[in-house]
């Protein structure tokens, strides 16, 4: 089932959902199942396959675009048109489970769905029909977090567009923190890798704070982070990506963004009513920073949990 290799908001609202539903609505043997993704993502799909392919564990990061030859440029499209990619993973993913033969389950068929609705995030009545919303399993340890205090907050403010690198935000974030020194501890959720460098500065390690990414790697970066995330109190930033995983770990999310939320304001309403209908999930709430002082209400709130 896979590759997946698309933004995480989708994977999360829509990939997964729909990939427990095809495989429950049709009874296919769990045992049999396979899934493809990338970065360690393969930890929230535990509940639908035992057995899981890692791209990055036989392709770099930038060999993942190289392969990507016949892909158009959309990156819509890339996830509806079957790709020179997707044939070398589905080769090599045949070659690690020792099948001769499968049965590939494309992103391709989920977006004919989306091509049915006429509308992108689809209605969410209509795609509910061919989906089945579940918490994520819990992450297992991995033996690296082992140093993490019991209670803390997980952040990450990297610049996006609807955070975008201004000296405002950079103020913002640096407040932002300051507040959250309240609290037991903070884990830093940044990466070391050089494309993801343009992520706001952070407190030195030490006195209750805590870096990972001297763990990263790219093969298990979001297994990572999940993994803090799955411990945390709250997951604080402005990072679109893991702010959707949050809350399908059971982890209230508080998503800020400077920006006017447009095309992501119609994902966010989807989110907040499959979440508000699914079992051990948590709230995902965007803050406009304009309206920041929120911050110190959910501080207060994570305090008294506490007590």
């Amino acid at each position: 089932m896979g590759p997946w290799v698309g933004d995480i908001r989708s994977e999360v609202l829509f990939w997964i959902p729909f990939l427990r539903w095809a495989s429950e609505s049709h009874g296919w043997d769990h045992n049999k199942l396979v899934t493809v993704s990338r970065g360690g993502a393969g930890e929230w799909y535990r509940d639908l396959a035992p057995r899981r392919v890692e791209a990055l564990d036989y392709f770099g990061a930038e060999e993942l675009v190289r392969l990507d030859t016949d892909a158009v440029s959309s990156k819509k499209r890339r996830l509806q048109d079957r790709t020179g990619l997707d044939r070398e993973i589905l080769r090599v993913a045949k070659q690690e489970v020792g099948a001769k033969r499968v049965k590939p389950l494309h992103p391709k068929v989920m977006y004919q769905l989306f091509s049915a609705t006429k509308a992108e995030p689809p209605d969410q009545e209509t795609f509910r029909k061919f989906a089945i919303y579940r918490r994520f399993p819990e992450v297992p340890a991995s033996g690296l977090l082992e140093e993490l205090p019991q209670d803390y907050v997980a952040v990450y403010f990297p610049f996006n567009s609807s955070f975008p690198d201004t000296m405002g935000n950079r103020r913002f974030v640096d407040s932002v923190i300051e507040r959250l020194k309240i609290l037991p501890a903070i884990v830093f959720l940044n990466t070391n890798f050089a494309d993801e460098s343009d992520c706001s500065p952070v407190l030195e390690a030490g006195d209750g704070v805590y870096h990972i990414d001297h763990l990263m790697k790219a093969n298990r970066k979001l297994a990572l982070q999940s993994e803090v995330i799955d411990g945390a109190m709250a997951f604080i930033g402005s990072d679109v990506d893991l702010a959707y995983v949050a809350p399908f770990l059971g982890v209230e999310s508080i998503f800020f963004h400077s920006e006017p939320l447009v095309a992501e304001a119609l994902y966010l309403r989807f989110a907040e009513s499959v979440l508000s209908e699914t079992d051990g999930t948590n709230d995902l709430t965007a803050v406009q920073v304009s309206t920041a002082e929120r911050i110190d209400g959910v501080v207060s709130r994570l305090t008294a949990r506490r007590t």
